[in-house]
Order: C-alpha cells, then structure tokens, then sequence
C-alpha cells in the first residue's frame, strides 16, 4: 500500500514518486514518461548528496532527499509533498520550536 506520495513537476510534464509503507519496495514513478526521464538524466548528470551525504540515485530516493535536495530552479524541477506529510512537518517542526 503506498504510504508517501510526491508530486514532482519538471519542463516536461509531471510525476508521482511513492513509496509503499513496506520499506523494502523501492520508490516508484507514475506519470509523464518524459517528465520521469527528465528527471532520471538530472540525477545522473548531476552529483547530489542527500541527507546522510551519499550520492542520490533515481532507483533509491526517500521522500525527504527528494523534497529536499532534488528541486533545482535551474534545471525547473519543483517537487510538492503530499498535503497530509506537509502537515506533519509543519506540526514536527512546531513542536521542536516549543
């Protein structure tokens, strides 16, 4: 069952990244197949590091390496959390601020 969504929008088109609630399903791209290859040549031609400092990989994004370390305004890519996770952040980060 997919637990995460987010919405990334590219100068192609636009896809979904999941992630099912069992961790060991790798994420999985829906939508715009041009929109998806954008974004694969993106981070194979760019070296990101995500949270823990390896280098991002199109096959093993989380949702908080792409949220935070993939959206790019040179290269057009905005990614948009799912409504109910960016709640939660919101609600986490309010209670770490108390």
């Amino acid at each position: 069952m997919i637990q995460t969504e987010q919405t990334v929008v590219t100068p192609c088109g636009t896809f979904v990244a999941m992630w099912d609630e069992d961790e060991s399903v790798p994420v999985a791209y829906r939508g715009d197949q041009q929109a998806v290859a954008y974004f694969k040549a993106f981070l194979d031609l760019n070296v990101i590091s995500g949270r823990n400092g390896a280098v991002l990989a199109f096959d093993s994004l989380e949702p908080a390496d792409l949220h935070g370390f993939c959206q790019s305004r040179e290269f057009g890519i905005a990614v948009l959390q799912d409504p109910d996770d960016f709640i939660a952040d919101v609600a986490m980060e309010a209670q770490d601020d108390e």
